[in-house]
């Protein structure tokens, strides 16, 4: 059986590629978050830069919880009664 090639350090592939989180939607607001992606403008220029792993750890855990949080504040409050 042939032994599989490693790959050179700093080397992705397509597989460990991570996609960036942009919908279009490129404008920051006023807390500094973009309100399509709800990444600050550093995250944005940086991403590219960004390992994988960064990448992923930002797509999985801390945009979504930006998200919730932002959608959370623009929720309107509702009057029992």
């Amino acid at each position: 059986m042939a032994a599989l090639a490693a790959i050179a350090p700093g080397q992705e592939t397509v597989t460990s590629a991570v996609l960036s989180p942009c919908i279009g939607i490129c404008e920051l607001d006023a807390t500094g978050y973009c309100v399509g992606c709800h990444r600050t403008g550093d995250e944005i220029a940086g991403w590219l830069g960004f390992h994988p792993q960064w990448r992923l750890h930002l797509m999985e855990q801390v945009l979504p919880s930006r998200e919730r949080a932002r959608t959370a504040q623009a929720a309107p409050v509702r009057n029992a009664g």
